[in-house]
Order: structure tokens, then sequence, then C-alpha cells
């Protein structure tokens, strides 16, 4: 039985999810968080599909969850943001609407933060075990799955992440407009003194719909749009722009290296190979998105975050 601090925090805790016509997967989320060992005092969905269908589903099937509609299309973390602002709760856990935690989820993040004090994120599992489900979540989650010890990281995705509603604060809540708000939160709190406390149990699994084309494209934006917040955050010179772009080749490598390494710590250092084609030409388009940022600096047409 979790410990009576643990449930105190529970109580203290709200579970933000945003929706765009998820119907097909968010009521096995919601199933999942029925589930865990200790409630969150409030789940908060912020549904922006164009229809009534995930709503009224949600509204019939979870009436103790809270529902909050909007009329126009949300980005995930303009999503999160108004859900945020709908509750009081201290804590913020996030998830996604096709992500399914496991019971002892919320538990362990918020261990890991009784410890720390810190923002905590968890381990990422593939539902899928075609071949095009463990490229996506290679490609997608490969730095956070759910092996190795616990560590810090200055990176963190909102598919599975807890924090203090006043750090969040702090740093002016998630950019509602970008890609990578999830990335550039958890650096900015980095930078002030909080990194993320990575626990590789505090698992949910992802459930990945996400074409060829989709994905390619995702990587494509956010690999410029990364490019383009570190351009302005880190200050850099044309020098340095100039060398990141003939550093191509290594820094590829890099990528791949790295790849190595996620998949043999989980035990499967083969999956790199298997999933090569789509995972990699995944990691080519986040590069080419990196480097479209950098020609649009180098030849002054302006690159903001």
């Amino acid at each position: 039985m979790p410990p009576v601090e643990i449930e105190r925090l529970a109580q203290r805790t709200a579970v933000v999810i945003p929706s765009y016509c998820s119907l097909p997967t968010i009521l096995g989320t919601l199933r999942a968080l029925g589930d865990q060992t200790v409630r969150p005092a409030e789940v908060v969905v912020v549904d922006s599909s164009p229809d009534e269908a995930t709503a009224r589903a949600v509204g019939e099937l979870f009436p103790s969850v809270r529902l909050l509609r909007s009329t126009t299309q949300l980005l995930p973390l303009a999503a999160r943001n108004r859900g945020v602002a709908a509750t009081t709760a201290e804590l913020i856990a996030t998830t996604d609407p096709d992500a399914y935690p496991i019971p002892r989820w919320l538990e362990r993040l918020l261990r890991a933060y009784d410890r720390t004090g810190r923002p905590v994120a968890g381990g990422v599992a593939c539902v899928g075990q075609r071949l095009h489900d463990r490229a996506c979540h290679l490609r997608k989650f490969g730095n956070w799955l759910p092996a190795g010890p616990e560590r810090d990281l200055t990176d963190a995705p909102t598919v599975n992440l807890l924090l203090p509603r006043r750090l969040l604060e702090q740093v002016g809540g998630f950019p509602p407009q970008s890609w990578v708000g999830d990335v550039l939160v958890t650096r900015r709190l980095a930078r002030l003194g909080y990194p993320t406390r990575f626990v590789p149990a505090a698992v949910v699994y992802h459930h990945h719909l996400t074409t060829a084309e989709q994905l390619l494209a995702e990587r494509l934006t956010r690999g410029a749009e990364l490019m383009a917040y570190r351009l302005v955050a880190e200050r850099w010179s044309r020098g340095r722009a100039w060398l990141w772009l003939a550093l191509f080749p290594a820094r590829y490598l890099r990528a791949l290296a790295r790849d190595f390494e996620h998949a043999a710590r989980a035990g499967n250092p083969a999956e790199v190979l298997l999933t090569a084609p789509l995972a990699q030409a995944a990691t080519l388009a986040a590069h080419a998105g990196e480097a479209a940022a950098l020609w649009s600096f180098l030849h002054g047409w302006g690159t903001r975050p």
C-alpha cells in the first residue's frame, strides 16, 4: 500500500490530457488512470475535436473526469495550458490520449518527486510490435525507453511528466504554438537548477497511430523549431552555424550511436537495424529541419524560437 505522504501528494495532483479526435484511444487512457494505485485529485481532459463524439463518450463513461471543450482546434501544449488554468492543483501530471499508464505510474512519479522536489519523467514503452510502430517509437521516445537506472535529464516528454505548478508558471507555462515545448520547458527548468528526474519504471505505453509521412513531417518541423530556439537562447554566431552545417556527417553518426546506446540499454541493440529505414529517415528529416533553420539564420531571414 502506498505511504500516506504519497496519498497526500496524489490529492494535490491533477492529470491533464489534451484531446483531438482521440476517441479510438482516450477511453483506454482513462481506464488506465482509473486503475492507479493512488488516485489524483482530478483528471482534466481538454477536447478540441470538431465533433462531439469524444466528449460524449468521455462524459458518459467517465463522469468524474473534468471535461473542457474548445470550439477551435488547440495544439497539444495550448490544450495543456487550458487544463492547467482550469485546476488549482499544486502538481500537474501530463500524458497523452493515446498513452496507457501502468497501475503504479502516478505513485512512482510522486515517490520520485517526494525525494527530489523536481520535475519527474517516466519511461515510455511501445504498444504495437510492427516494425512501423517500433521505428516510430525509437525515433520519438528512444531517449526515454523504460530501462536503465534513475538519472537526471534536461529533456523530457509531456506524454509522461510530473511537475509543480510553481515551476511551470516560473517559465511561463507551455509554449502554446510549439511542437517542442516540452523540451523547451524542461531545458529552461534545468538551467534554473531543476533538471528532470527520469524514473524508467513509471511507464506509460504509447499507441502509435502516426503514418510514415506524418512522422517525417513531424521530425522536420521539430528539428527546425528546436534549432531556431537554440540559435536565440544560446546566442549562436555565424561561425558556429556554418560549423554545425559542415559537421553534418559527424552529427548523424553521433545520433546513430545514441540510438544504439538507448536500444542496448533496453536490451535490444538490433532494434536500430530492424527499424533503420523509417527511423533513420526520420533522423535525417530532423537534421534537414535544423539545416533549414540554420540556412535562414545565415541568410538573414530571421529565426525565432
